[in-house]
Formats: C-alpha cells, sequence, structure tokens
C-alpha cells in the first residue's frame, strides 16, 4: 500500500476483514494503475452492497473458517498430514461448503469452488459434520485390532502387554497408512482449495470495505481520461476529530486543470485541502470509495505529494532537502513519459524570500510539460498569481462580516474554507494580522507589526 503520509493510515485502520486471508489481502492491497483494476474493485463492492442482508451471517461463517495456508502447502510439498492438518482441510471445506449455501446466487468473483470432494475423502463414514478421526471406515482391519486393543486394556494380565503393544503398533501403522493415503488424494484438489482461500479473502475484504463505506459515507467515484473533478470532498480522520470538539469539517468542491495554484490567508485550509486531494487519489487508486458526493478522477502512474517538516523528518532530511527530493522525482516524471499527480504544499517556503517564488514559478511551468501529469500547488507568494496559464484557487479566509458582529469564538468560526476560482484582477489575501488580532495576540504588537509594513494593513 502506498500512504504517502496523507492520512491513508487512519482509513486502513478502519477496514476490518474477520479472516487471516482476508487482513493479508489488506495488507497486500496494492496501488492500482489500471482503470480495469480499479473499476473491477469497485463493482465488488456494489455487488456485496447487494447481499447486506446477508453480511451478518456471512461474516459468522467467515470467523469460522481457519486459515489452511500452511497446511496446504505442506501437502503441495508431498508431506503426509497429522490429524490435525487433515481436520483443517475438513473443516475449511464444511465451512466453504455452508458460506456457498449462504452466498446463493452470487457475482462470478465471489462463486467459490465445490469442495464436496474434499469434505467426502475426509468424511468415510458420512457424518456430515465438520469434526476428523481416522474411524473403522477409513480400513477394513481397524474395527478388528481397535475392538481386541479395548478388551486387552480393559483385563489386567501381564501376558497381554507384548501383545497389545503389538496391536497398537499395528493399529499405528494402518493409521499412518491412512493418513498416507488420504493426503494423496488430497493432494489431487489443492488446486481448488487454493483458489477457495484466495476467495474467501477477496470476500472478506469487500465486506470491510463497504461497511467502511457505510461507516464514512464513502461514494463511488467515476474514472476520467483526464478531467478532475470532485464535489463535497471530506477528510474523514480531520472531520472526526473536529466533530470530537463540536465543530464541523466544511467540505471543499473545485474542478481542477493541469496547472493549479491554491491561495489563501493563514490557518485557512489550504494544506488540508492538498492533505485531503491526496487522500482522495490514494483511495481511488487502492479501489475504494472515496470521501466526496461526487468525483471524477484520472487514473495516475505515480502520485507524489510533499507537506512539509514532517515527511523531511520521517525521511531525515532538512525541509527543503526533502522538497527537493521529491521535486526530483516529479521531475523524473515528466521527463519519462509516464503520467503523474504532484501536490507539493508551500513549495519554495524552506528556502529565502528570493529564490522560493522562483522555485515556485519554476516547478508550475516545467512540471505541466506533459500532457500527461497535473501538478496542484498551495501558495503563500504573492508571485503566484503571475504563474502563466495556471488556475488560481483562493480560500475564501476570514469572514470580515462575522469579525464585526460577533466577538470572543474561537478563530475557525470566522474562517471560510470555501474554495473559489480567483478573477484576474484579484488582489492576493493579507489576512495574517487579522488571524492573529482573533487569536488574541498583544494589540500594542500588532500596531508595531503595522508600522513595520509599508502603506500599513487595516
Amino acid at each position: 500500500m502506498k500512504d504517502l503520509d496523507c492520512g491513508f493510515e487512519y482509513i486502513v485502520s478502519l477496514i476490518d476483514p474477520v479472516t487471516p486471508m482476508g487482513r493479508e489481502q489488506l495488507r497486500c492491497l496494492p496501488f492500482m494503475t489500471s482503470a480495469n483494476e480499479i473499476t473491477e474493485s469497485h463493482q465488488r463492492q456494489l455487488d456485496m452492497a447487494e447481499k447486506e442482508r446477508k453480511v451478518a451471517s456471512i461474516k459468522v461463517i467467515l470467523s469460522r473458517i481457519r486459515d489452511i495456508r500452511g497446511t496446504l502447502s505442506n501437502l503441495s510439498s508431498g508431506v503426509v498430514l497429522d490429524d490435525i492438518e487433515l481436520f483443517e482441510i475438513k473443516s475449511f471445506a464444511y465451512w466453504c461448503g455452508k458460506l456457498r449455501e449462504e452466498l446463493g446466487r452470487c457475482a462470478s468473483w465471489m462463486k467459490l469452488p465445490d469442495l464436496s470432494v474434499v469434505f467426502s475423502i475426509l468424511d468415510p463414514d458420512n457424518s456430515g459434520t465438520e469434526s476428523f478421526y481416522i474411524s473403522d471406515d477409513c480400513d477394513d482391519s481397524l474395527s478388528g485390532i481397535r475392538k481386541e486393543i479395548h478388551r486387552l486394556q480393559r483385563i489386567e494380565v501381564e501376558d497381554n502387554e507384548s501383545e497389545l503393544n503389538r496391536l497398537l503398533q499395528e493399529n499405528f501403522e494402518i493409521e499412518n497408512r491412512v493418513r498416507a493415503r488420504l493426503s494423496k488424494r488430497l493432494l489431487e484438489n489443492c488446486e481448488p482449495l487454493d483458489a477457495a482461500i484466495k476467495i474467501i479473502g477477496k470476500i472478506d475484504l469487500t465486506i470491510a470495505l463497504t461497511e467502511l463505506n457505510r461507516k464514512l459515507g464513502l461514494g463511488k467515484p467515476d474514472i476520467s481520461s483526464g478531467e478532475y473533478e470532485f464535489q463535497e470532498l471530506v477528510n474523514p480522520e480531520i472531520s472526526r476529530n473536529l466533530n470530537l470538539r463540536g465543530k464541523e469539517f466544511q467540505p471543499f468542491s473545485a474542478k481542477l486543470g493541469r496547472k493549479v495554484v491554491i491561495i489563501g490567508g493563514n490557518m485557512t485550509g489550504k494544506s488540508v485541502l492538498l492533505r485531503t486531494v491526496a487522500l482522495l487519489q490514494t483511495m481511488f487508486q487502492h479501489g475504494l470509495f472515496v470521501p466526496a458526493r461526487n468525483a471524477l478522477i484520472p487514473v495516475y502512474d505515480t502520485v507524489i505529494y510533499f507537506s512539509g517538516d514532517k515527511q523531511s523528518f520521517v525521511d531525515g532530511l532538512s525541509s527543503f532537502a526533502g522538497e527537493i527530493e521529491h521535486l526530483r522525482k516529479a521531475i523524473e516524471i515528466v521527463d519519462s513519459d509516464t503520467s503523474g499527480l504532484f501536490l507539493f504544499d508551500e513549495i519554495g517556503r524552506s528556502t529565502n524570500p528570493v529564490e522560493g517564488p522562483a522555485f515556485l514559478m519554476a516547478s508550475a511551468e516545467y512540471l505541466c510539460q506533459s500532457e500527461k501529469c497535473r501538478s496542484v500547488f498551495t501558495s503563500h507568494y504573492e508571485e503566484a498569481l503571475g504563474i502563466e496559464d495556471a488556475q488560481i484557487f483562493i480560500i475564501k479566509g476570514v469572514d470580515q462580516e462575522k469579525v464585526i458582529k460577533e466577538k470572543g469564538r474561537d478563530v475557525s468560526y470566522y474562517v471560510d474554507h470555501s474554495l473559489v476560482e480567483m478573477e484576474s484582477n484579484e488582489s492576493f489575501p493579507k489576512e495574517a494580522i487579522t488571524i492573529a488580532r482573533l487569536m488574541g495576540l498583544d494589540r500594542e504588537f500588532i500596531q508595531l507589526i503595522k508600522r513595520k509594513m509599508k502603506g500599513g494593513c487595516e
């Protein structure tokens, strides 16, 4: 799985398969670069949603299914299985049969192979139960030997000991021959057993994904050939944290071009938006539904997301070095003529205010040379308004009417996080002083800041 440090780990932590096979498939969930793969994953979730009334009973059966991958590996290697391993296979076949019955008519991807032959091999006395033991029906001579052993064990005669030991050894050898014979017959059924393991993992994971969809209100995105659009996009983790504090996440809606710059005042949500877009793309390319009412998303070969200090710290780099490393990778994607989505939060911010804007403007120009790539930048540099052919969005920021009418509220109350496309003649927002004042910064100090600014700021 590809996290990109965008909050995908939180999403994965909410996915809860009940079988080891389902959990393994979750751990190995691939970053899909094929539209067909993503479509198939979405369709599986839609198919499972149609079984909603049966999901509870299906999960009960899944919870009883054992992980026989180790046993199957031994069997495939020609190992004679012991009683526990034979029981595991019989139990697996038994519950697979129950699951087939419960699923009934279903989509082809969840159709389990018929393991009745496997079950009958391990059920010679037709008990129809999950339990396994080497019964008298497994070999014609077992019944007589076992009766004699039982008789000798009930009488205490010293002369019987050698005869008892002989019979016990003979019983042991017959049982071993039975195990070898059963293992040989089961060996012919390794393929359907292996297929059943994979299908069970897929069923289990798909149920967990459909439950995630209901829990978070996720929706199926549409795959586009180039357009990028989302409506009412939210970040589930941040939304949850806000809800715990009695606040609400304000959704984002936008239609993004190939060269996008998002500007806005401090604390208005630029970084949250970019992180949420990175999460949207990551969930989409792992075949998940997404946290938006509607979404039209292209498939990319690579997604590069850089959010600054945290990623750099984890990688053992300075913030600027981490930024350059991610930028180098993005340039390689452009030069290799493969498709890429590049998401850079405040590129150039970790260098000086002369070179920083130049890094932003050069990045915006170079990374959009390829028609296969899309770049989204956030920036606090006023020079961002001069980026040629860029689609400029602004987060509205501080609602001055609220500031005038209501006092003493949390600063987030005054901020409008709506995303709107800027007109060419609009000016760059300057709201740092306003926000600092709302946060309670000393009034005299704020006046000093204003005096230091050319032209002042009201």
